[in-house]
């Protein structure tokens, strides 16, 4: 066992990681030992193909981390139990201390496990299904359906969030639904626009709802990680499952946008989260958002001008009870260009307490607009 640690640690160091390098080194040593016959059940029901791809995804998020880097300018890809300091633009440490660490002895635990409850599951219909959807329709490296299930800031007796304890795998319908749609809407053979909607997967929504923004000040400096290797405590912080359910509440607002092509909508209705209203509508300016608007800006983007945001109602860094805050399915939408500006760091409540003042005061002055 100490050669995988070996490999993961000399593939760290290289300036490039390189996921196809890591399953080639690995596939080898590991069916050389007691794990051969689990990996050749799991690659005979699901192909090779699919094989390299789930055995890659495993290692690379139970093994490893991507921190961010030195300067905040990027993500660096280290395995869980490497210790580094602090320095650059003064990003935090990480060590033993952190929620997030994990020894490499732990790391193969959990990773033995994982392995041990994939083959026990493998022969069930809905966990093949999903497993060849990640395979075939993922929107970010290494996505697998594995979450936490506690973290440590609703949990204030777990320590560590990386735990053979606290990692399972979730084969529920949230996931498959999710998967569903993306195969709908990214398969060339179910929809003559698969072309758009994987643009808009791929560089609209994957960013909002998995990676973290730009984050330069305060402790927990992020940019660009998933959203569940950040620390904790960071407000950028989010279960994979709760990142799920904020790509498909999107892709439903999406689908009630104004002139949404009818035969796509009739394709996902069974599979989205169906809107109380028929339109949607920008949650500032309450203006109908227009999809061959939308469609023309995916197509043809102007570098640093969007006139459609993804946003959350209540920002993460404002501090509310408001349970529906963070990065959660309840607290996200599509905003238009000006309702984005309006806002700022105002809660959607501020917001309109203050639309509706300026309103009042413009009818108090018997000034008419026009």
């Amino acid at each position: 066992m100490d050669e995988i640690r070996s490999v993961l640690e000399k593939l760290c160091e290289q300036d490039r990681f390189s996921g196809k390098k890591m399953f080639n080194d690995l596939n080898i040593l590991l069916n050389k030992g007691s794990t051969s016959k689990l990996l050749n059940k799991i690659k005979n029901i699901l192909g090779d193909s699919c094989y390299e791809y789930i055995l890659t995804s495993l290692i690379r998020n139970i093994f490893l981390i991507e921190l961010v880097n030195d300067d905040i300018s990027s993500t660096k890809m280290e395995v869980r139990w490497v210790i580094k300091e602090s320095k650059g633009k003064k990003q935090e440490k990480y060590d033993n201390t952190d929620p997030r660490f994990c020894s490499f002895q732990d790391c193969l635990k959990i990773f033995l496990k994982l392995l041990e409850e994939l083959r026990s599951s493998i022969d069930k219909d809905e966990v093949k299904t999903i497993l060849i959807l990640y395979q075939k329709y993922n929107i970010l490296p290494y996505e697998l359906p594995l979450d936490y299930m506690r973290s440590p800031l609703a949990d204030h007796s777990i320590t560590h969030i990386h735990t053979i304890n606290n990692i399972n795998w979730i084969w529920d319908e949230t996931y498959k639904k999710t998967l569903e749609l993306r195969e709908i809407l990214m398969d060339s053979t179910k929809n003559t626009k698969s072309d758009l909607f994987s643009s808009i997967l791929k560089d609209k929504i994957k960013v909002k709802t998995y990676l973290t923004d730009r984050v330069q000040t305060g402790v927990h400096k992020t940019n660009r990680e998933k959203r569940w290797e950040v620390h904790p405590e960071s407000v950028h912080f989010a279960s994979r499952r709760e990142c799920f359910f904020v790509e498909r509440k999107l892709i439903s607002q999406l689908s009630f946008f104004v002139e949404f092509p009818k035969e796509i909508f009739d394709l996902v209705k069974d599979k989205i989260i169906l809107e109380a209203n028929s339109v949607y509508r920008c949650p500032v300016t309450l203006e109908p958002l227009n999809f061959p608007q939308f469609e023309n800006e995916v197509k043809k983007p102007l570098h640093g001008k969007s006139i459609f945001h993804v946003g959350h109602l209540n920002p993460l860094k404002l501090k509310t009870d408001d349970p529906t805050s963070g990065h959660t399915y309840q607290n996200i939408g599509w905003f238009s260009e000006e309702g984005n500006r309006i806002q700022g760091n105002l809660s959607i409540k501020e917001t309109r307490k203050m639309l509706s003042r300026i309103i009042k005061n413009y009818e108090d002055a018997k000034i008419l607009l026009e």
